[in-house]
């Protein structure tokens, strides 16, 4: 249902005379003949509404868009069933696509503006656009029979019209990922099949308040059409720019969802289920309020345009005066088929109804020297994972780099708020290969000795490590995403964590808080090792360690972080002493972080400081669990120089858990 009606109100040609549009009461307004044909076509459309609470999305029916027909009020209508209160149907529901609705809408006034840049997809017939209502020109829900007027909506509505695929033709399919964005498109098989946008609308001040085609979307989410299951969707919806930190960054919507295809008169639709969401830095998304529909269009392998999925999605934000965004975009299967992720291990990283993230820290030395690493991938990863917590099952992370590249190719700062952060096809998935599992290492539940247990509320921390079981052999980085064979082995240490992170709605929105944690103190959980050429020490296990940073929720910033490292080497006793600053912004659940500063000493003897070599190979990042965020689970991966001696290298790698510290002001 897109919008509702207005119960002050006695009738529905009260609520016409309201705006002074009277006239339409004495039009025919109900379904034609030539309309009802069109509907048997098999056209169906998707749409959103934009801007207030009440917004939302529809689907059902349409007539054809480019043709004009004659003796009736608009150019085209749009048929939607809903049930005995108004709503609309159960995306399960079998009468969801049938051709005799029992409410259509229909413009007042002009006819439908349709987006004349949008590509048009063979086979499709796929056509954006929108009826945008102006005072009394605005888009009206009928009776098809009566003619008479249910509702005036006073938002604007944008809609996807095209035909839909049939689940037969979607059967061999198998596991397939939809992936692509706005701006951003490419041609494969004489067809741009990667492009994703529409129209879109927003009360957002920073968005024109006219309808303008989608400035930024991103989508991209995981089909099982076997089972009908999909997994790790992430819809990222551009609003503008922040340019108040150190570089500008995207503002938006990141939404995450999974889902269920479902079939209506045989013609698949996900009945998407919204998981999570934020905007901006940390304002959290009305998951209740939020809908996202999308339909199958094509016909698979060998046809023209391939598989395309369209849909709309109106999200909005908590709080008494959200913030609501509508667009509909369209997006095709990812051109270069993901080979590496099976069916299994995409429900593993995205469980129906959860979202679990994870990390993996390891040294960019190997034997005191730097090694070769993917770009992106020099030491710490970050994104969705699969559970620790059982030993039996290998863990796997799907991860992008954390940070982002200029336009040669070289890292320019760390930008966790972009929107392929979280979306697939993953850059990097990180697999235990030929390593062996370190079993004393392996950990459930991990907190801080004395901390709360968080697990009965769904919230825990659970870790690993694997070690290399010979020279070359070890966990592999697969980032070749055509071929599951290739990758880079890390023949070293990884330390590996699963975290559920704190909803969007239960992060603090405001107040100044610190964490922290040391290992002599007791209140702080640490894996990890340290080690290279400048100590001599290979793998030492810390003697100390403690991590301490200030959060501002109100602002968004993180600030005074400090990390501290100790560990000896075995042979001369040489103890070895790191300080490492860092600093960084909340980005909903995720801590984006950057390292400021780096001193490392050896008894006490200045003998390193940040890497020249690779800037890019220090890196400190972490995740806020528990109930209101009590709980912090970080990473990090930092690389010094030596200064005493050139050609010296030292590192650190680990996980940690620390607590929010009593005594925060709010």
């Amino acid at each position: 249902m897109i919008t509702k009606a207005d119960p002050a109100l006695s009738s529905s040609f009260e609520r016409i005379n309201a705006v002074g549009t009277a006239v339409l009461g004495r039009q025919d307004l109900s379904l034609q003949p030539a309309e009802l044909t069109q509907f048997q076509q098999g056209r169906v459309f998707v749409a959103a509404s934009c801007c207030d609470p009440d917004s939302g999305t529809a689907l059902g029916v349409a007539s054809d868009p480019l043709l004009p027909l004659s003796g009736t009020f608009g150019a085209f209508v749009l048929g939607e069933h809903r049930d005995a209160q108004g709503n609309g149907l159960s995306r399960f529901d079998s009468n969801l696509l049938a051709t005799n609705p029992n409410v259509i809408a229909r413009k007042a006034g002009a006819f439908a503006t349709l987006n004349p840049d949008f590509p048009v997809h063979p086979d499709i017939g796929l056509v954006a656009g929108g009826w945008f209502g102006r005072d009394g020109n605005r888009p009206l829900i009928i009776d098809p029979d009566s003619g008479m007027i249910l509702e005036e909506v006073d938002d604007t509505i944008l809609f996807m019209v095209g035909f839909p695929s049939t689940i037969a033709a979607l059967q061999s399919t198998g596991f397939t990922t939809f992936a692509g964005a706005s701006n951003r498109s490419v041609e494969f098989q004489g067809n741009t099949i990667l492009t994703a946008g529409g129209f879109a609308r927003s009360n957002v001040a920073e968005v024109d308040p006219s309808v303008t085609f989608t400035p930024g979307v991103s989508i991209s989410f995981n089909v099982d059409f076997a089972t009908g299951q999909v997994s790790g969707g992430h819809l990222y919806l551009l609003t503008n720019f922040d340019s108040s930190g150190p570089f500008s960054q995207e503002q938006g919507f990141s939404v995450l969802f999974d889902g269920q295809v479902a079939l209506s008169a045989g013609n698949p639709v996900i009945a998407v289920n919204v998981i999570d969401g934020v905007f901006g830095k940390n304002t959290p998304v009305n998951v209740a309020g939020s809908e996202i529909d999308i339909f199958f269009g094509g016909a698979g392998e060998g046809t023209d345009s391939g598989l395309v999925a369209f849909g709309a999605a109106s999200i909005q934000t908590l709080g008494p005066d959200p913030i609501v965004y509508a667009s509909t975009f369209s997006v095709g299967r990812f051109f270069l088929a993901e080979q590496r992720l099976t069916a299994a291990e995409a429900l593993q990283l995205s469980p129906p109804g959860e979202v679990r993230l994870g990390m993996a820290a390891f040294s960019r030395l190997a034997n005191g020297s730097p090694t070769a690493l993917p770009i992106g991938a020099e030491g710490l990863l970050l994104g969705r994972a699969a559970d620790a917590s059982v030993l039996s099952d290998p863990f796997v992370l799907g991860a992008n780099p954390l940070y982002v590249r200029g336009v040669d190719g070289s890292p320019v700062a760390t930008n966790t708020r972009r929107r392929d952060f979280l979306s697939q096809p993953y850059e990097f998935l990180l697999r235990r290969d030929s390593a062996i599992e370190n079993t004393s290492l392996f950990e459930t539940n991990v907190r801080p000795t004395g901390g709360p247990d968080y697990s009965a509320q769904g919230f825990s921390v659970s870790w690993g490590a694997w070690a290399a079981s010979s020279p070359g052999s070890g966990a592999k980085i697969h980032n070749d995403r055509t071929n599951n064979a290739n990758g880079v082995v890390i023949d070293r240490d990884v330390f590996f964590a699963s975290i559920r992170p704190t909803p969007q709605g239960q992060m603090p929105i405001s107040g100044v808080f610190s964490y922290g944690g040391s290992l002599g103190g007791g209140d702080l959980a640490v894996i990890g090792s340290g080690g290279g050429s400048i100590s001599g020490a290979n793998g030492a296990s810390f003697t100390d360690f403690g991590v301490n940073f200030e959060v501002d929720f109100t602002t968004g910033s993180i600030s005074n972080g400090l990390l501290t490292a100790s560990y000896v080497e075995p042979f001369d006793a040489l103890v070895t002493d790191w300080n490492v600053g860092f600093g960084g912004f909340v980005n909903g659940a995720v801590a984006d972080l950057a390292v400021n500063s780096i001193a490392l000493t050896v008894d006490g003897v200045a003998a390193g400081g940040p890497s020249t070599l690779f800037p890019f190979d220090s890196s400190v990042s972490g995740i806020f669990t528990g109930p209101a965020a009590q709980r912090f689970g970080g990473g990090f991966s930092i690389t010094a120089e030596g200064t005493l001696a050139s050609g010296t290298f030292e590192s650190i790698e680990g996980l940690f858990v620390i607590d929010r510290l009593s005594g925060a002001s709010q």
